[in-house]
C-alpha cells in the first residue's frame, strides 16, 4: 500500500509539472509575440 500511494503521488506530480510547464510556456510565448 505504501508504494503504491507514493506510485499514484509521483503521478500527480508529474501531471502538476507538465500543467505548470504548460502554463510557462504559453506566457512565454503571450511575452514574445
Amino acid at each position: 500500500m505504501g508504494s503504491c500511494s507514493s506510485c499514484l503521488r509521483m503521478m500527480l506530480d508529474a501531471e502538476s509539472d507538465v500543467k505548470i510547464h504548460g502554463n510557462l510556456k504559453y506566457l512565454e510565448k503571450k511575452l514574445l509575440y
